[in-house]
């Protein structure tokens, strides 16, 4: 006689319950892996990592000690500038092939969850910043088309085909038939609140909407409803566990430490300010925006050396060498690292 489907409706009140928690989770493990994905690149280009910075309402930025003060322009830069767009990129197709054959609807949820926040989180980034995003900037001191920003939602619209897929797969596990409305009402309940989640979460930390960030966010969910209306994917090849217990307390377990680092190092302070981290000591090439209020750990000693002016980005990081912007240094009173000021030529006196 053949085992009883132990697998149950991700409609389920405790399913639906796992999701979101996870979404909740996703969140923050998006940013951290954006600023990872740019610290590493910094790393592979010569930098010297030095911190972290996660606001909700910019770009997230791994603090780093630069080379040389025109390394951004530089060839080996290019992980720096898209480190935070390929790293969560690849992480989420990896999540998703990590449960190619799920032993569970939790652990399928999980990593749908995981990779959707991912997906999200390329999208929301792009335009949070017009002007020093990570993208934008990049193609701004290549003198690339603008509107090549808009790869970003594009590949984030490309991963949420097969997350989607992943989920309505785990969907039919649980149930033999899952028509054309069951499918987009699958959708509804597990994809769309966390996209809210974001702008909410974006709203609530800068304390006004991020239009452009929304409007970037509605590819990858257009794809998702699309897929939910045309695609009717294959269930399971095996019958899936249903126990949510050992998964809620995994989620609980990772979100403390997350949030905290989140406190830390992406906190906003009023005023357009945020924290971020530091476990190392600036030196006077570091990428340390205006907007950012650095708070170093116990063991570091001293101020950041570099402090912009103007236009509130690090010399190293605009095109002074093309005549637009003026740099300058001084040596501060009591000794110490030099501090590099910079400012546009037609904002000076």
């Amino acid at each position: 006689m053949p085992a009883m489907r132990q697998t149950g409706s991700l409609a389920a009140p405790s399913t639906v319950l796992l999701g979101w928690l996870s979404a909740a989770v996703a969140v923050p493990s998006a940013l951290l892996a954006a600023a990872v994905g740019q610290g590493l690149g910094a790393v592979a280009g010569g930098c010297q990592w030095i911190g972290i910075s996660l606001p909700m309402g910019r770009p997230v930025w791994a603090l780093v000690n630069q080379p040389a003060l025109d390394f951004a322009s530089r060839p080996t830069a290019l992980g720096y500038w898209l480190g935070s767009l390929l790293l969560p990129l690849v992480g989420a197709l990896g999540v998703l092939a990590a449960v190619a054959r799920p032993r569970s609807v939790a652990g399928a949820l999980i990593a749908v969850e995981l990779a959707w926040g991912a997906t999200l989180g390329m999208a929301w980034r792009a335009f949070l910043d017009p002007v020093d995003g990570h993208l934008v900037h990049w193609l701004a001191l290549h003198d690339l088309p603008r509107p090549l920003v808009w790869t970003a939602p594009a590949l984030a619209a490309l991963v949420a085909v097969p997350t989607t897929l992943r989920l309505l797969s785990t969907a039919r596990a649980g149930r033999a038939h899952l028509g054309r409305r069951q499918r987009l009402g699958v959708v509804v309940i597990h994809l769309i609140p966390p996209a809210l989640l974001w702008l909410g979460l974006g709203y609530a930390a800068a304390g006004r909407p991020s239009l452009a960030a929304a409007v970037a966010m509605a590819p990858p969910v257009a794809a998702a409803l699309a897929i939910a209306f045309l695609f009717y994917p294959p269930s399971p090849a095996r019958t899936l566990g249903n126990r949510h217990r050992v998964a809620v307390a995994w989620m609980l377990a990772a979100a403390i430490p997350l949030g905290g680092l989140l406190w830390l190092g992406g906190r906003p302070l009023g005023g357009g300010r945020w924290t971020a981290v530091l476990w190392a000591r600036p030196d006077a090439r570091n990428n340390i925006r205006a907007w950012i209020e650095p708070r170093p750990l116990p063991w570091v000693k001293g101020a950041p050396a570099v402090t912009p002016s103007g236009i509130g980005t690090p010399p190293s990081e605009i095109s002074f060498f093309s005549g637009r912007v003026s740099v300058r240094r001084a040596t501060p009173r009591g000794g110490g690292p030099p501090l590099v000021t910079c400012s546009r030529r037609d904002q000076e006196g």
